[in-house]
């Protein structure tokens, strides 16, 4: 009586053992499974934020090679742009602000912001163009712009 007794437990607590097993192989597959998916997800976003940087980085060079007048022209897109002049280098800053849609946006509501370095000297127009998340050091993206300025010719 006692053999038969011990048959029916050892049989019990190896079926418990291997299923403890496969609840733990299957805890560790959904865990990797898991942090696969964040990461996917991480990286979709970032592409997603790299994408419009670059947009909005594309759209500021355009309006420096439109050959307007840059400071207007960024105030009517932007109404909310920033600026100041630093006399000594001779260079211009513009701050553009964005919020979380990558609409243009005040300084306390934004999450991005597009800055721009533009210099007129020896007949060329630059602008270093760089696009920030606020919660970033380094820039999402950045963009240097070159264009010949034509003179009139003296008649």
């Amino acid at each position: 009586e006692t053999d038969m007794q011990r048959k029916p437990a050892k049989r019990s607590s190896l079926f418990l053992l291997e299923l403890i097993i496969a609840i733990l192989f299957f805890c560790l597959a959904s865990a990797v499974c898991v942090r696969f998916f964040v990461r996917s997800h991480v990286m979709e976003q970032e592409t997603t934020e790299l994408n419009l940087a670059v947009d909005q980085a594309v759209s500021a060079a355009e309006i420096l090679r439109s050959g307007q007048d840059i400071a207007a022209c960024l105030k009517d897109y932007y109404p909310d742009i920033v600026s100041f002049e630093d006399e000594k280098y001779h260079t211009t800053y513009y701050t553009i602000c964005y919020d979380q849609e990558w609409n243009p946006c005040r300084k306390d509501e934004s999450i991005y912001r597009l800055s721009l370095a533009y210099k007129e000297e020896n007949g060329f127009a630059t602008g270093d163009i760089s696009v920030f998340a606020n919660r970033l050091k380094d820039p999402i993206y950045t963009l240097e712009v070159e264009k010949y300025l034509q003179k009139e010719a003296n008649r």
